[in-house]
């Protein structure tokens, strides 16, 4: 079961009202240090707190089980993509090399 802060936890049992209510869906990186107890305790819940600087998303703080969850998937849609066919217009990391040092 999929959560965040505000459906409740993924055990289902909801949030208390300091990870809901009292804590934004995102703060300001300078606010951090203030909250970062609040912050862990969300994301031990299955919550996700998005920390901005400047105004825009530099990260998100999410528990242990989303983030492993999210590193699965990205390693087996990389290990499913079809590399394409070499046409042989490729060059080698030696042969760039070579070329290179011929050059100079």
């Amino acid at each position: 079961m999929r959560s965040c802060a505000r459906h409740g936890s993924a055990r289902g049992q909801p949030l208390g009202p300091d990870a809901r209510s009292e804590l934004p869906d995102s703060v300001a990186e300078s606010r951090l240090p203030a909250v970062l107890g609040r912050v862990l305790a969300r994301s031990a819940q299955g919550g996700v707190t998005v920390i901005t600087g400047d105004g825009q998303p530099i990260a998100a703080v999410v528990s242990m089980e989303d983030h492993d969850i999210a590193v699965e998937e990205v390693e087996r849609r990389l290990a499913a993509r079809v590399r394409p066919a070499d046409d042989g217009t490729r060059t080698s990391l030696d042969g760039l090399l070579a070329g290179h040092a011929a050059d100079r």
